[in-house]
């Protein structure tokens, strides 16, 4: 009988624990409550076009530079010839451009790039410093910052000096690179 109450005994106690137990538990999730936040972001755009008369602006990159306009035909010593180039920051940021040159250097030729209002403004007459001057058309280095959405203006200025060599022919592309800021 001994072992009958003894069960019985550990009977009640679990059962009033498993009571007591509930009770707790209820009382705990009376007395909880909790917080949330979330968040949601958003990413900006950028991207660098150029344009060749100030108008038309396009994604020109390296695999597909734009041609330059310049009215050259063939060259003689002393001959001068320009062509604009523009350049702007479509999208939500400013950026850090630098241009940087390879090609062919071709004795008697070199070139000055001058910074200009708009692309009407380049002529072989242009007013103003140069930014970068008498460089050889395989050598030059630019750098500048343009604001977003406000167009800028280069002038390729090439000229032909006396000791250009006949019959040659050479070919450079200016290569610019942007990075937003």
């Amino acid at each position: 009988m001994k072992q009958s109450t003894r069960s019985r005994k550990f009977k009640a106690i679990l059962a009033g624990g498993a009571v007591l137990g509930v009770g707790a538990a209820v009382t705990l999730a009376a007395w909880s409550d909790d917080q949330a936040a979330t968040g949601t972001f958003t990413t900006g755009t950028f991207a660098l076009q150029s344009s060749t008369d100030g108008t038309n602006w396009a994604n020109n990159g390296q695999s597909a530079p734009a041609t330059l306009a310049f009215d050259a035909g063939t060259l003689a010593p002393s001959d001068t010839v320009a062509a604009p180039f523009g350049l702007q920051v479509t999208g939500d940021y400013s950026a850090d451009v630098t241009m940087s040159t390879s090609g062919t250097a071709l004795t008697g030729l070199t070139y000055d790039l001058y910074e200009v209002g708009d692309a009407a403004e380049c002529t072989t007459g242009v007013a103003g410093d140069p930014v970068l001057t008498d460089s050889n058309l395989d050598t030059g280095t630019y750098n500048t910052t343009l604001d977003a959405g406000t167009p800028a203006f280069l002038c390729f200025v090439v000229t032909a000096s006396a000791d250009l060599a006949q019959g040659a022919s050479a070919s450079t592309t200016w290569t610019f690179d942007a990075e937003s800021k």
